[in-house]
């Protein structure tokens, strides 16, 4: 292999060191790398919001994803980045983007109740449907709200059938209509899912043509895996430690004409690419790693974080690809190629 320094420097005025180890953990959580899909769809939201009172009507919008793939985690993202609430001169709250989930087997009724308590108060969410679709929108009004983002709305259907799903459809409807607040609804894909809702009502589904999906990453082509490698040294380069870890090591080629797996590879095959086993896999090896007083997450920190996981998650099942790597990448060799 050629050589080069495995303990990279990160260009970075602060010395984690120096910081407790469950505010590293903390920074762990909390990391959010942007990636084409996020961005298009941050831009489509932007328009979304600014035409909605200048357009004939406002426009929806469908985000789906499956459980894992870091779709919650954008969506609330993007409320805190782009729509956080505050108190206008007067005191009185503005709250530019609105962001629910709802729990599962709820209704119109439920979603109503919801949305009153969490824009005014519990005490004042009660009523019948009516009487809770009103205050829902009279505060989004009163508090400027551009967006309402409803995630696993899925859920806004209690049980099967097209008449509850109609009516479920046709009360969203009425309320972007009425306060030309144009909704996200956000949630599972398929036939069951957030789709199959808002096209049982014609009227909504035609105010919804942008459709979008949030997918893992996958890995079977050069490009793919460039995009995922790419995608992990942004990651290490947030990490809470002073020097790289090289997660997106690609596979290479050693002295003896022998290829081996890169860093990049092991994370794929125990990730699959979903974001929320990623970001489990990371803080259990980042807590290894500093527990051991590494500088960065060391191929056994991984190695050794896998087989934590393995005990108690299902996910985490496949073999170890750090095993074998963690005696080729070992912490006394200075000959490991640094990440592409």
């Amino acid at each position: 292999m050629q050589r080069s320094d495995r303990r990279m420097a990160k260009h970075s005025t602060i010395n984690w060191d120096t910081f407790p180890k469950d505010k590293r953990l903390e920074r762990v959580a909390d990391i959010f790398v942007d990636r084409t899909s996020t961005q298009n769809i941050e831009k489509r939201l932007a328009k979304i919001r600014s035409d909605r009172l200048i357009a004939a009507e406002p426009t929806c919008m469908i985000i789906t994803g499956e459980t894992g793939v870091g779709k919650t985690t954008f969506l609330k993202r993007y409320r805190d980045m782009h729509g956080a609430e505050y108190r206008d001169e007067n005191n009185n709250i503005v709250r530019p983007v609105f962001y629910l989930s709802l729990q599962a087997r709820s209704t119109p009724l439920t979603t109503a109740q919801q949305m009153v308590s969490q824009l005014v108060s519990p005490t004042v969410a009660k009523g019948g449907l009516k009487n809770l679709t009103d205050l829902v929108k009279h505060h989004l009004l009163a508090q400027r709200v551009e967006l309402v983002i409803c995630d696993e709305f899925q859920h806004i259907v209690k049980s099967g059938g097209s008449i509850s799903t109609y009516q479920a459809a046709e009360w969203v409807k009425e309320v972007v209509k009425d306060t030309r607040v144009p909704f996200v609804m956000a949630g599972m894909p398929g036939h069951d899912g957030v789709a199959a809702i808002i096209d049982n009502n014609d009227q909504l589904k035609s105010l919804t043509p942008f459709r979008t999906a949030i997918t893992p990453f996958e890995y079977d082509s050069v490009v793919l895996r460039d995009d995922f490698r790419q995608f992990l040294a942004e990651v290490d380069n947030k990490l809470p430690f002073n020097s790289f870890s090289y997660l997106g090591q690609p596979s290479q080629r050693t002295d003896q004409d022998v290829m081996i797996s890169g860093i990049s590879d092991g994370i794929y095959s125990i990730t699959h690419g979903y974001l929320r086993p990623l970001n489990l896999l990371l803080r259990e090896a980042a807590e290894i790693a500093i527990d051991n007083d590494h500088s960065r997450i060391e191929v056994t920190d991984l190695r050794d974080a896998v087989e934590e996981l393995a005990l108690l998650s299902d996910w985490c099942q496949a073999p170890n690809p750090f095993k074998l790597m963690s005696n080729i990448y070992d912490e006394s060799d200075e000959d490991v190629a640094s990440a592409a």
